[in-house]
């Protein structure tokens, strides 16, 4: 209730005055952030403490596929020869799998995001308005880390846009009014791969031996640690794994869709 939202978070600004008054919430104990760049590297360290070899700046530029199996990569320092692909490019993946003769029923967006001058800290929770599509969260340093929704048109084009920024204030200000004299420091960009249903897609396709871990938008990156699990375990085994059962590409040819709210609940 609002009583408790205040309590939670005294800055934030109720607006019993505004159209849109806060009547409730919902709160997530459990949860909590990380920086990005540092998981990153976690993963990256452990990759090279189990023998694996990443080739930054490496591009694909095709995927060598035969009586429709998988039999190398290409790239532009040379040929790999593997009888397995696993697919994980985020808002490339759509891109990449053409290189197979594969066809993903994923579209991509872009998703901006900004971060403002460092301030005194007040912000200890990420707020996330559902009306006004915004959150934000206060970094250690004491700047503010905020974004919104995707842009409502598909390109691989990476920019920045005035009416982002414009439309996030908008609703930061209605929240957080002791914030209109702050300044933005920087914006960025990225790529989000979404299926109609915004649920991802792992599993198999038509090409055997290209696995694919895709269509996850902008939900991947809290996601990465169970799909790497699982994808290794399907592709080890060869098995699907139960809680992965329900993802496969083949969903969308037979009409069986898995709303991201019902992949929530189950």
């Amino acid at each position: 209730g609002p009583e408790e939202i205040k309590k939670m978070i005294p800055s934030i600004n109720l607006g019993q005055d505004s159209p849109f008054p806060i009547i409730g919430g919902y709160y997530h104990p459990p949860a909590g952030t990380a920086r990005h760049d540092a998981a990153l590297w976690g993963f990256a360290k452990a990759c090279v403490r189990n023998g694996v070899r990443i080739c930054q700046g490496v591009e694909v530029s095709g995927i060598q596929v035969r009586h429709g199996k998988i039999t190398g990569v290409t790239t532009n320092e040379g040929t790999i020869s593997t009888p397995v692909i696993l697919i994980a490019a985020g808002g490339y993946s759509s891109e990449v799998a053409r290189l197979a003769g594969v066809k993903l029923p994923v579209v991509t967006f872009p998703l901006q995001a900004l971060v403002t001058e460092p301030v005194k800290p007040f912000l200890n929770h990420v707020i996330i308005s559902e009306h006004y599509f915004c959150y934000a969260q206060q970094s250690l340093k004491g700047d503010l880390i905020m974004g919104a929704h995707l842009d409502p048109w598909q390109t691989y084009k990476l920019y920045n846009t005035f009416q982002f920024v414009q439309e996030l204030a908008s609703g930061m200000l209605e929240l957080f009014p002791q914030l209109a004299h702050i300044k933005v420091m920087r914006c960025w960009s990225g790529l989000c791969d979404l299926t109609v249903d915004s649920s991802p897609v792992m599993g198999t396709c038509e090409v055997e031996g290209l696995f694919l871990d895709v269509g996850w938008g902008y939900f991947g990156f809290k996601s990465s640690p169970i799909c790497g699990k699982l994808m290794a375990q399907y592709i080890a085994t060869g098995k699907r794994p139960e809680l992965i059962r329900h993802l496969g590409i083949d969903r969308f040819y037979r009409a069986e869709m898995v709303p991201e709210t019902l992949l929530v609940r189950g």
